[in-house]
């Protein structure tokens, strides 16, 4: 047990890790004194300044544990332990319940980690095959990612493109992919009115500025979702899933 000036003398990232740690020993149950714990975690939250995540001593709720596990290890810089996020996420199946659908999400230039990590577990849910990460996308180390995608990240085949767009673009070609862009664009095709082809790359990008335009230009179709608010449009990674939905939903049926 740490004394108040000895944790307190840690970086503020150790002091998180610490913490995360506490909570694993009780959420994993390798303690019989679990109330004690989490009159400790109690007081190394205080000494640490954060008392957004509150666990009653005097209740055993494993969810709320879990949940400021995945804040302390984020603040820490790092992901939940995907053994232990596992055995509190028991629903995920052990393999996909259809084959993977030959397409592609390539994501570039997207500001928020968090919409990365949701648009990589988007496209598992989806059956897509795979997804491609560009420009200043967070890496799959980033806690935020992490915490979003929950464990997508680890079996569904993420690669980066160091080389931005022009190396992007040139896998393309090589694939002979068709390339779709999801844009604002109001010439672009409707979602839901389309055809989409059996195979190709999604390109999805930054929310303020959109995608590049060597990425429009090489396109063989802009498609839009249609607005019927006052807002122009809506979160990156809730478009992309409205159109991971519509490529899975227009499938053939024996791919």
């Amino acid at each position: 047990m740490f004394t108040e000036a000895k944790f307190r003398s840690l970086s503020a990232p150790h002091q998180a890790k610490r913490i995360a740690e506490l909570l694993r020993t009780l959420i994993a149950n390798e303690r019989e004194d679990w109330k004690r714990g989490l009159v400790e975690y109690r007081e190394l939250s205080n000494w640490a300044g954060d008392r957004s995540h509150p666990l009653d001593p005097q209740t055993l709720q494993v969810r709320p544990m879990v949940e400021a596990y995945v804040h302390w290890r984020e603040k820490a810089g790092l992901g939940p332990e995907r053994s232990l996020w596992s055995a509190f996420n028991s629903d995920d199946a052990p393999e996909s319940a259809a084959p993977a659908l030959p397409w592609t999400v390539w994501m570039h230039n997207l500001r928020s980690a968090h919409n990365v990590g949701s648009a990589i577990r988007t496209a598992d849910c989806m059956g897509l095959a795979e997804v491609w990460l560009s420009g200043y996308c967070a890496p799959l180390e980033n806690a935020a990612l992490k915490s979003a995608a929950m464990g997508a990240e680890k079996w569904l085949p993420v690669r980066r493109f160091e080389g931005g767009v022009p190396e992007a673009l040139a896998e393309i070609e090589r694939r002979g992919l068709p390339l779709v862009a999801l844009e604002t664009d109001p010439d672009g095709d409707v979602l839901g009115e389309c055809e989409w082809p059996e195979a190709g790359v999604l390109a999805i990008g930054n929310e303020e500025l959109g995608l590049e335009p060597a990425v429009l230009e090489r396109a063989t179709r802009r498609v839009r979702i249609p607005m019927f608010g006052r807002k122009a449009s809506m979160n990156v990674a809730n478009a992309f899933a409205l159109a991971a939905w519509e490529i899975r939903r227009t499938a053939k049926k024996e791919v």
